[in-house]
């Protein structure tokens, strides 16, 4: 494969949201949202079969500066993610990507439940595409 695939996620302490997007155009393509219990296996399955280099995660920044569980729980899975998978990871802000995903979904409650994850990860990759020098 000749493809570079970066992987969006939008963690969760019960849903990860996964998303794709390949070097050097960045269009994101949702992907799917998983339960916690299972990452590892899907992670490993998207890079091999999406050719990734880099993982950008979302990061929950908050206003004042402070830290809470959420950002807790996302530092020890990016650890983690570092040492099971070798590969470069970026923390991207994802502060406003739910109100982004919950704008595209807003047409049906259910679906938007069911989305809203891999919606995000595709947001958080969009942003972060949009930051690299063209």
């Amino acid at each position: 494969m000749n493809e570079q695939g970066i992987l969006g996620i939008d963690f969760g302490i019960k849903n990860v949201g996964l998303a794709v997007a390949y070097l050097p155009d960045g269009i994101p393509d949702p992907l799917k949202t998983v339960p916690l219990k299972t990452i590892w296996q899907e992670i490993e399955k998207l890079i091999k079969n999406y050719g990734i280099i880099r993982i950008v995660i979302g990061f929950p920044l908050r206003s004042d500066g402070k830290e809470d569980k959420i950002m807790m729980e996302v530092k020890n899975f990016v650890g983690q993610v570092k040492n099971k998978f070798n590969l470069p990871v970026i923390l991207w802000d994802e502060r406003f990507t739910t109100q982004g995903a919950e704008e595209i979904l807003k047409t049906n409650q259910g679906r938007r439940k069911k989305h809203i994850d891999h919606y995000s990860a595709a947001l958080i990759l969009e942003e972060y595409f949009a930051s690299l020098p063209s």
